[in-house]
């Protein structure tokens, strides 16, 4: 057995069979929410995602799914121009595919929509989380972007994004395929430019860009990423503030320092 620490999720891998058990209701309820929205997208994306079931155990859930093949592409420095070409291209074809996914194809099913409301309330928690434990000036650069984002956000587009699409949730077989994407717990409605800052985080503006050749607006939501680098460690360190996770605040301060 593997065993494996998430930030979200204690993972074990029996076989080819991966067990996650969530650690906190907003991890509960992202799992529910993959286990409902999965089978409704699964024919309509054009890589593998987890077929997953939900085991009810005393006050606990986990969930089992078979384990897709191939492991996380971590970086993508030390590959072929060619080979980044090839993932790069698979990479715009899938997210293309999701972010065209309209709302009539998950009927009833209520997600999350990271609008402005969603932004106000981050803002909030940033300022008595986070904003005391750094500099008044980074402190000020963060409230002013997030301010104007706000101010932004009507005028973006609004898609179903994954919402996580970063290296640890994007597999491939060490070769030139993408064999899968994995963790959907974050899915839910918002800017495309949220999961192309994933990828900007994870590898960089230059083979970001290369998703142009299948995804050919990349380009216009690349503009936003640095943004969403910056909000992605401030987030980590909200998350390590509200659940007591040392080790995630400390992250997301330190990506700060670095980035910001």
């Amino acid at each position: 057995m593997e065993l494996f620490d998430s930030q979200n999720s204690d993972v074990a891998v029996l076989g080819n069979v991966v067990i996650r058990r969530p650690r906190n209701i907003e991890a509960v309820a992202g799992v529910r929410q993959e286990v409902s929205v999965l089978p409704r997208l699964r024919n309509l994306l054009v890589l593998p995602v987890p077929v997953m079931q939900i085991v009810e155990v005393g006050d606990e859930i986990v969930t089992l799914h078979s384990r897709l093949p191939g492991e996380p592409l971590w970086s993508v420095q030390n590959l072929s121009n060619l080979t980044q070409e090839h993932l790069a291209t698979q990479l715009g074809s899938f997210l293309k595919s999701l972010h065209e996914i309209e709302s009539v194809v998950l009927g009833d099913i209520d997600l999350p929509c990271i609008d402005q409301r969603w932004w106000t309330n981050f803002l909030d928690k940033a300022e008595r989380f986070v904003f005391p434990k750094v500099t008044s000036t980074t402190a000020k650069v963060l409230r002013s972007q997030i301010q104007s984002h706000i101010e932004q956000l009507p005028n973006l587009p609004c898609v179903l994004r994954h919402g996580d699409f970063g290296s640890s949730n994007i597999l491939w077989d060490g070769e030139k395929n993408i064999t899968g994407v994995i963790d959907f717990g974050s899915l839910g409605w918002g800017d495309p430019g949220w999961d192309i800052a994933g990828l900007f985080a994870s590898y960089g503006s230059l083979f970001v860009e290369q998703l142009a050749l299948t995804y050919p607006v990349v380009g216009s939501l690349l503009e936003r990423s640095p943004f969403y680098h910056q909000m992605f460690a401030l987030m980590d360190a909200v998350f390590g503030v509200e659940h007591a996770d040392d080790e995630t605040l400390n992250d997301g301060l330190d990506t700060l320092k670095r980035i910001a």
